[in-house]
C-alpha cells in the first residue's frame, strides 16, 4: 500500500487573481481513506486533480506531490494511470467509447494488458459493481447515475493503487449512492486500495473514513479523525460554511448540544437514533415543507406521452400523464435509468414522442417555432452544464445578463468557464439560462456540486422565480433541497410518474426517498410511550 505526500503545494489558474490552493501540505498513508470538504470553489477539485499528473490543471504551481518518495511528475504514462485512478466530477467528460465494455476494457487496452486477463478483469469489476445488465448498452443511452457508475467501473479495472473520486455519489439517487458508496468502502477495507474522495453528499462516507480533510478559500484548515475535526469546526469562533455540508443526524446534534451534554458526534442516522433512545430526548424539526401553489393555471401539461430511443428498443417513458401549473415548483426524482432525464428533453423539445401530446402554456408544443420555444417559453439546465458553454471567459458567457452578479459570479468574470468549479459551472450555465427569460424552467441535477450555500442561493433564486410565476420542473437526487423548494413532489418509476404529492405527505411517506431528519424523526414517533 502506497503512501502519498502533498508537500507545501501552491496553485493559480492562468488569468486568475489569486491562488487555488495556497501551501497545502497533506500526508495519507496506504490503506486509508480519505474525504476532503469544503465549499464551492475552496480547491478541492483542483487539489484532487493535482494529484494526477495527467489530468494536472495548467497554471503556476509551487509544491510538489510524491507517491511512495517519487515525484508524480516523473512518472510515465502507464505507470500514473496503474498506480493512480481517477473518477471526474462529469463523466460525459471521461467516456470515449461507445459501448459499456468498451469503456470498461479502453484503459487496460491503453496499457497493453494482454486479452484474457482484460476479460477476466471486465467481467470482475461489472460483477463487483451490479452492472451486467449493461454490458452491451451504448454509452449514450445511459442516465448520468450509469454513466457514473460505468467511469468507476473503468477506474477499478485498472487495479490502482490510490484511486480519487472527485464527487462520485452526485449523480446517483439515494439508493444508488449507498451502493456505491459502499462499494467504495470495500476497495478500501477488502483491497487496501487508498481512496481520496471529494464530497459533498457526505451521509454515507464520513462515519467510515479515516480522515476528513477541510480545505477553506484554497487553505487546508483542519485534518484528522472526522469527529475531531468536526469538534474544532463547531468551537470555532466564526462559524465556518463547512458545518452546513456535514451530514444532517451531525447538523441535527451541534443545533441541539445542550440536549446530550458529553455525547460524542453522531456521524450517521443509527448513531442519532441511539443517542435519542439514550436519553430520551428529542430533537424539534429543522424545517417545513412548502405549502402547495394555488394557480389553477396549467402551464405544462402532459397526456400520454410515450417515447423510446429506438424503432426496437422499449420504451422509456410509457403513458405518462402529468402536470404543472403557474409558479408551481415540481421536484421529480427516483432511481437512476427511470426516464427523469428524458422527460425534461421530451419537455424541452429537444426529443418527440412517438405518442400522446405534450402543451405548454395552453399551446401544443409542435406549433411553437423553435425560437419561441427557446426564447422567453422554456429554458433547459442540462445535467452536464459544459455543452452550453462556447465562450473563452465567463464575462463572455454572461454577456449584458444581470444573473451573474445575482449569482456570485461577477469575480470569476476573467477565467475560462472549464476552469471553474463543478459548482460554479452549475450557477454560470444557471445565470445562462435564465439571460432567455424563461416561463418554465427545466433543470436536471442543478445542485451537483454546490455547497450549502450556494444551495440556499439557489433554492432563493428558484423561489423568486416562482413568485414572479415562472413554472420550475426540477429532476434531482438531491432529497433534502427537494424537500426544501418543492411545492410537489413525485416519484419516478419504469417509465411514469407516480401522483404528485406535496412535501409533507410524500417524504413522510417515504423510507427511502427521504430526508435523513424525517428518518431521525420517524424513528422516534414509533418509540413507546411511558
Amino acid at each position: 500500500m502506497k503512501s502519498l505526500k502533498i508537500e507545501n503545494l501552491s496553485f493559480k489558474y492562468p488569468d486568475a487573481e489569486q491562488y487555488a490552493l495556497k501551501d497545502v501540505s497533506l500526508e495519507i498513508q496506504g490503506g486509508e481513506l480519505c474525504v476532503i470538504i469544503g465549499a464551492t470553489g475552496s480547491g478541492k477539485s483542483t487539489l484532487l486533480r493535482c494529484l494526477k499528473p495527467e489530468i494536472a490543471p495548467r497554471g503556476e504551481v509551487h509544491g510538489k506531490v510524491t507517491l511512495d518518495g517519487a515525484d508524480v511528475t516523473t512518472l510515465d504514462t502507464r505507470s500514473s494511470a496503474m498506480s493512480i485512478g481517477f473518477v471526474a466530477q462529469s463523466p460525459e467528460q471521461s467516456i470515449v467509447t461507445d459501448k459499456v465494455y468498451h469503456e470498461i476494457a479502453f484503459g487496460l487496452e491503453s496499457i497493453g494488458v494482454e486479452q484474457a486477463q482484460m476479460h477476466r478483469r471486465v467481467s470482475e469489476v461489472c460483477a463487483y459493481f451490479g452492472i451486467e445488465e449493461l454490458f452491451e448498452r451504448g454509452t449514450d443511452t445511459l442516465s448520468g447515475g450509469q454513466k457514473q457508475l460505468l467511469c468507476l467501473a473503468g477506474a477499478v479495472a485498472m487495479a490502482p493503487d490510490v484511486l480519487l473520486l472527485d464527487e462520485p455519489s452526485s449523480q446517483l439517487d439515494p439508493i444508488a449512492a449507498a451502493e456505491l458508496i459502499n462499494a467504495v468502502k470495500r476497495l478500501n477495507s477488502d483491497l487496501g486500495m487508498t481512496v481520496i474522495m471529494v464530497e459533498h453528499r457526505l451521509e454515507d462516507i464520513i462515519s467510515v473514513c479515516d480522515r476528513l480533510v477541510v480545505l477553506e478559500d484554497g487553505h487546508l484548515t483542519h485534518q484528522g479523525k472526522p469527529r475531531r475535526v468536526i469538534s474544532e469546526l463547531a468551537e470555532r469562533s466564526s462559524r465556518p460554511t463547512v458545518i452546513d455540508a456535514l451530514p444532517t443526524p451531525t447538523r441535527i446534534y451541534l443545533e441541539n448540544r445542550k440536549l446530550y451534554a458529553d455525547a460524542d458526534v453522531p456521524l450517521s442516522v443509527k448513531e442519532l437514533r441511539t443517542l435519542i433512545m439514550l436519553t430520551g430526548k428529542t430533537p424539534a424539526p429543522s424545517f417545513r415543507a412548502l405549502p402547495p401553489k394555488s394557480s389553477d393555471e396549467t402551464t405544462v401539461e402532459l397526456t400520454d406521452i410515450s417515447f423510446r430511443y429506438g424503432k426496437n428498443l422499449p420504451d422509456v417513458i410509457k403513458n405518462l400523464s402529468l402536470r404543472a401549473h403557474r409558479g408551481e415548483v415540481l421536484c421529480i426524482l427516483g432511481g437512476n435509468g427511470s426516464g427523469k432525464s428524458t422527460l425534461l428533453s421530451l419537455i424541452a423539445g429537444i426529443e418527440t414522442p412517438h405518442s400522446g401530446k405534450i402543451r405548454l402554456l395552453g399551446k401544443r408544443q409542435k406549433d411553437f417555432h423553435d425560437a419561441d420555444l427557446w426564447r422567453g417559453t422554456v429554458a433547459y439546465l442540462p445535467q452536464d452544464v459544459e455543452v452550453l458553454f462556447t465562450k473563452q471567459t465567463v464575462k463572455e458567457e454572461l454577456g449584458p445578463s444581470p444573473w451573474g452578479a445575482r449569482l456570485g459570479l461577477t469575480p470569476l468574470s476573467g477565467m475560462h468557464p472549464y476552469d471553474l468549479s463543478g459548482g460554479q459551472k452549475q450557477l454560470l450555465g444557471l445565470a445562462m439560462v435564465l439571460a432567455t427569460d424563461p416561463k418554465i424552467l427545466l433543470m436536471d441535477e442543478p445542485t451537483k456540486g454546490l455547497d450549502p450555500e450556494k444551495r440556499a442561493l439557489m433554492s432563493d433564486v428558484i423561489a423568486s422565480l416562482s413568485e414572479s410565476g415562472v413554472t420550475t420542473v426540477i429532476v434531482s437526487h438531491d432529497v433534502e433541497f427537494c424537500a426544501r423548494i418543492a411545492h410537489t413532489a413525485t416519484l419516478f418509476f419504469r417509465g411514469t410518474a407516480l401522483p404528485p404529492a406535496v412535501p409533507d405527505e410524500f417524504f413522510k411517506g417515504n423510507r427511502f426517498y427521504t430526508t435523513a431528519e424525517r428518518k431521525v424523526l420517524a424513528f422516534s414517533e414509533k418509540k413507546p410511550k411511558q
